[in-house]
């Protein structure tokens, strides 16, 4: 049996739990109603907090909470007291980006799991020490790292000092195009400052824009990741957890892929090899995908491969052409006109059902008109007829299928997919009361009879009659393992004190998921902690430091800057030549954007600077990278407004500059490692 890793799935709202737990998780990420990344979400209440971690927990299934977003210092009492209360009502763990949250929990509540967001900008294995030691104990990387690059990262999450670290890597959904936690295009050109990180992202990646050629097109707007194929390697890497993004998505989307990469991973377990089926490929592009999915930057740099092409939304499958149009007179009101459109189908594609969502979209890809399809009827092997539809479509017009009724409804309606084993030793002796003892979880229950097992009048016990009262385990989350039944001979056990037993021991074990054994602070500890450490805000002095040089052109002359990325050449360059820079930057101290470099800077005895890509948005971070050394001459750019960079991204944005729809013109520029593009 192969080892593999968890799978986890989002839950925007109680819905989408359920879909993600009864479909094949391991684990859900959720959000509450402050400080998480996607506030557009349902997300949950406190009262429906508990509810969710209950349901999850009695099904073996764990909770991580989003705590994901910058936090301003007037914030931080209500986010801290906020995690107070996901430590006590049982959450396995927080997902954070903000660093000053992170020292406070690693401070008061070291015991609670911290996962460092995607957000977090961490890219490099220099970085994994510095994680481990601010109290992390999961790392979720950018989404722009090779095979390669993902192998020797989790390697050293695994074995480097500082213990053993897990790494959650994104492997379905929508993808930035910005290194996330360093985007600030929505915040600079959506209204009313939606920040995506603080929480409202507005998505303007997933507009159209003119190039410098006059090419008006989604030039930053991302093709959907999707690497089920890929799930062997991502296994034998030692992967620790596989993620679904879509805390936004329906709980159909999330019950269809929670399932079919449930399949596939259960498959390599059994077989350590997967066999994909075209059909769910197909499934996984119906129930939501940008056209063809992509491999992200798992494979290296796609290039244009990358984009979604003439369109940032669902594209759906395609069914066929219109060949002819025709208008429904029967049963028409006054005044109001239907249409059905004659398809003939394409190529291997499935024959629509009533209640299918059914689009046409014009040559040009602009949609003519959608619709749940109320009449479907088959003329022929390759021609159907479908309405109806309140716009006429066009002869040659394109119908796809954006929506499979019956799919949905599947994943909505299944039951629990996996249910928990429990292994059972029942020992009956006579004169004794029986016992029955269980292992589920790795750990032990045991349940006794009421009455001593007594001598047998008529029939005797036998094994197979024990067995089977200890299987019906029906309408509950668990099914029978290994059972062992060790009774005496003629004996008499009722059945009624083995069903009573049975049902016993599955509550001792049901109980034991739902507690967690935590309890989180009280009030008047968490206000002493809070005028202790919230006394003070974070005041922004910057440094009068303005002569920074890039690391890869330092001299000795002005002060060397390392960027907020530096994966690629930059960090290539930075390892051939380390002892080099650390040589010349002797007198002058370093600057760091990210935290790649920190330790080995510090290590070396070099003064470090830190710069705004460092996101420090409070006392509270500020005091962490203080204690690491780390004198921060430069703020999170949630700060400002005017002349800052809206978006670095590892896809090659080949054009000068390229004009929003309210006809600004945004300045597009190579780093200076040549291997990024910059978006002013």
């Amino acid at each position: 049996m192969k080892r593999i890793p968890e799978l986890l799935a989002p839950a925007g709202g109680m819905k989408q739990l359920r879909a993600a737990v009864n479909n094949g998780a391991d684990a859900v990420y959720m959000g509450g109603s402050l400080f998480n990344a996607r506030m557009r979400a349902d997300n949950f209440s406190r009262d429906e907090f508990e509810e969710a971690i209950t349901y999850a927990h009695e099904r073996g299934v764990k909770v991580y909470v989003t705590v994901n977003t910058l936090i301003k210092d007037e914030e931080l009492a209500k986010a801290f007291e906020y995690v107070n209360y996901l430590y006590g009502a049982g959450a396995d763990g927080i997902i954070v980006q903000d660093m000053g949250l992170a020292r406070l929990v690693h401070k008061y509540l070291p015991d609670l799991p911290m996962h460092l967001s995607t957000q977090g900008t961490v890219y490099n294995r220099h970085a994994v020490g510095l994680v481990k030691k601010l109290g992390f104990s999961r790392i979720v990387p950018a989404r722009e790292l090779t095979s390669e690059e993902l192998a020797l990262f989790t390697e050293e999450c695994h074995e480097g000092k500082g213990g053993y670290c897990s790494v959650e890597v994104f492997v379905h959904g929508a993808l930035c195009m910005c290194y996330s936690g360093q985007c600030h295009m929505s915040r600079i050109l959506g209204k009313n400052n939606r920040s995506g990180n603080r929480g409202v992202c507005a998505q303007p990646c997933r507009l159209a824009y003119v190039n410098d050629k006059g090419e008006e097109g989604y030039w930053l707007s991302p093709k959907d990741l999707c690497l089920i194929d890929r799930l062997p390697e991502l296994c034998e890497m030692g992967v620790d957890s596989l993620k679904i993004e879509g805390r936004l998505k329906s709980a159909e989307y999330v019950g269809v892929v929670t399932s079919i990469y449930r399949k596939y991973l259960d498959e390599y377990a059994l077989k350590g090899e997967i066999n994909i089926d075209k059909k769910d490929y197909g499934h996984l592009r119906q129930i939501y995908s940008r056209g063809e999915f992509s491999h992200g930057y798992f494979d290296g740099n796609p290039g244009s491969r990358l984009l979604s092409g003439d369109s940032p939304k669902h594209k759906g499958l395609k069914i066929g052409y219109v060949k002819a149009v025709s208008e429904i007179r029967a049963g028409r009101r006054k005044g109001e006109r239907r249409w059905l459109a004659e398809v003939e189908m394409a190529k291997g594609a499935g024959c629509p059902e009533i209640g299918d969502v059914v689009e046409i979209r014009s040559e040009a890809g602009k949609p003519v008109t959608g619709n749940i399809a109320t009449y479907i009827e088959k003329t022929s092997k390759k021609i159907i007829r479908i309405g109806d539809f309140k716009e006429k479509p066009g002869v040659g017009d394109v119908a796809y299928r954006m929506s499979e009724d019956k799919l949905n409804r599947l994943v909505i309606d299944n039951p629990l997919s996996r249910k928990t084993l429990i292994d059972m030793n029942f020992t009956g002796r006579l004169g004794e009361l029986p016992v029955l003892e269980g292992k589920c979880d790795g750990k032990h229950f045991i349940a006794e009879g009421e009455n001593p097992c007594e001598k047998a009048v008529k029939k005797a016990v036998d094994t197979d009659f024990v067995c089977e009262k200890l299987c019906k385990l029906g309408g509950t989350v668990f099914e029978a393992g290994i059972l062992n039944v060790d009774i005496d001979d003629g004996i008499s056990v009722p059945a009624s004190m083995i069903n009573s037993m049975r049902r016993n021991l599955v509550s001792k074990i049901t109980d034991a998921r739902r507690s967690t054994g935590r309890k989180g602070m009280s009030e008047g500890e968490i206000k002493d902690i809070i005028s202790r450490e919230l006394s003070e805000g974070l005041q922004p002095l910057y440094s009068d430091i303005s002569n920074k040089v890039p690391v890869e052109n330092f001299k000795g002359e002005g002060v060397p800057y390392i960027s907020n990325i530096s994966k690629g050449a930059l960090d290539k360059y930075i390892e051939d030549n380390f002892d080099s820079i650390v040589n010349e930057a002797k007198e002058s101290g370093i600057i760091l954007g990210n935290m790649g470099w920190i330790e080995a800077f510090c290590r070396a005895g070099i003064k470090v600077y830190g710069d705004y890509g460092l996101n420090v948005y409070n006392r509270q971070a500020q005091l962490l990278f203080e204690e690491e050394g780390v004198e921060i001459i430069g703020y999170s750019h949630e700060f400002e407004g005017d002349n800052i960079p809206l978006m670095i991204t590892e896809h090659p944005v080949l054009s000068e500059w390229l004009t929003d729809r309210k006809g600004v013109r945004h300045k597009v520029i190579k780093v200076s490692s040549g291997d990024k593009y910059m978006i002013f």
